[in-house]
């Protein structure tokens, strides 16, 4: 008939009860942590980590897990701003046209974050521009090259040609526009020649 046993009875299973749950929401916290951290959800699986530890402040791996996910989002971090540093230089020395230094440190983006387009898309455009360039200085260098021989060889109008070829491919070269000012020099002064010579022949048949 005593009641003080029975109320004690009543009030541990009450605590027992309400360890389970503890337990039972501990343990989901821990699972839906786990979940969203290997789906790399870092802030999800942090908030529910620190929630399991609220409920169970001893616990050492709650702890451990959060320490690990800071540790993983200052390395995301430091990558980030690692990878918009070489985007940004990547970017100034593609706009200076200094295409291998910009190559390297777009290389060195697409290592820091693989999933990335941009740093690839850039690598290859710039090796179109390469090439591009290449097959435009092989073309010069052998308009310039004809026209040397053409001049050379005192063909004048030919040598033009030439190097009017090989200017319209690089308009800003000065060594081309010299030869053909050297080329129009020496035709107008064989012209005069040839008229003086033509002048004296005329005279001198008339004479004879």
């Amino acid at each position: 008939s005593e009641k003080y046993p029975i109320d004690q009875v009543s009030k541990i299973e009450q605590l027992l009860a309400e360890l389970k749950k503890l337990d039972a929401d501990y343990q989901k916290f821990l699972t839906d942590a786990a979940s969203q951290l290997n789906a790399a959800k870092y802030s999800e699986a942090r908030n529910l980590y620190t929630s399991a530890l609220t409920l169970k402040p001893n616990e050492k791996l709650p702890k451990d897990k959060i320490a690990e996910i800071d540790a993983i989002r200052a390395g995301i971090q430091k990558a980030d701003q690692n990878y918009t540093k070489a985007i940004s230089d990547a970017d100034a020395l593609f706009a200076a046209k200094k295409y291998s230094e910009a190559t390297a440190l777009y290389s060195n983006a697409a290592a820091i974050k693989t999933a990335e387009n941009y740093p690839k898309e850039q690598i290859a455009k710039i090796n179109t521009l390469v090439a591009e360039q290449k097959k435009l200085d092989d073309s010069f260098l052998m308009a310039i090259a004809s026209a040397d021989n053409f001049f050379d060889a005192k063909k004048y109008s030919e040598a033009i040609l030439d190097y009017r070829k090989a200017l319209a491919l690089k308009p800003t070269e000065k060594y081309p526009s010299e030869k053909i000012e050297q080329a129009e020099t020496q035709l107008a002064d064989l012209k005069s020649r040839q008229e003086t010579y033509d002048k004296a022949i005329a005279n001198g048949d008339k004479k004879l």
